[in-house]
Parts: structure tokens; sequence; C-alpha cells
């Protein structure tokens, strides 16, 4: 019994840092959703998306989840009105290229170069993304 009882705290707690992190992004990309911002960047961002298959509004979780981290990025992605191909590829690119500026200051405390490192994620999250494109 003490074990479901530390489950179950362990869970709540989890759930609250969750929250901490989806709730704003999601909030941010609803807010965005009704400026002028959104159109623009929706517009700007339809020839890159169209590459992998995703509307030009998903470049907005994509660079939530670069600039912050997986849950950032996932929390704005659930925001959007995107079907399942569309969230398993933006879902997939998250996950390959999140946390850019966290992730790369450690790559230059292990010596390698920040630019190749976050280059290198960034052309396999596309790459993939293509890839998923033509499989689903």
């Amino acid at each position: 019994m003490n074990v479901f009882f530390s489950g179950f705290s362990n869970g709540i707690k989890m759930m609250i840092s969750l929250s901490k992190i989806l709730v704003p992004a999601i909030l941010i990309v609803k807010i965005v959703e009704y400026t002028y911002a959104y159109t623009y960047v929706s517009k700007l961002f339809v020839p890159w998306c169209s590459v992998v298959g995703l509307p030009g509004t998903a470049a907005i979780p994509f660079f939530m989840g670069i600039v912050s981290n997986i849950y950032g990025g996932l929390g704005g992605m659930i925001a959007l009105n995107l079907d399942y191909k569309e969230m398993t590829i933006l879902g997939t690119m998250i996950a390959i290229c999140h946390g850019g500026i966290i992730e790369n200051s450690i790559a230059v405390k292990a010596d390698s170069s920040m630019g190749l490192v976050f280059f290198v994620r960034l052309i396999a999250a596309i790459l993939s993304g293509m890839m998923l494109k033509l499989i689903l």
C-alpha cells in the first residue's frame, strides 16, 4: 500500500511539474493564434513546412521545442488542429531537435561545435519529417 501512495504522490508531482510547461505553451500558441503574427508566421513558413507535410503554423511549436524543451514544443503542438499524420511528423521532429539552447551548451562543454551539433540535429529532424511524410 505504501508503494501505491508513493507512486501516486510522485505522479501528482510530475503532473504539476509538466503543467508548468505545457499550460503556458498551449496558452502562447492560442494567444498568438488570435493575432496578426499567427497569420504572418503561418504564411512565412508554409514553403518550409510543406516539405515535411506540415502546415505553416507548425513552425511555432517546432521553434518552441528548439528554444525551450520537448514539453514546450509538444504543448504548443497540442494547441494546433493537426491530424494524426501531422502530429506524428511534428512530434518526431521536436523529439530530435528539442532543447537546442541547453543541449548545445552541453555540446560545447564536451568540446563539440555548437553550430555543427545544432545543424546535424536540425537536418536529422527535417529528413525524418520528409521520410515520415512519405511513409504515413
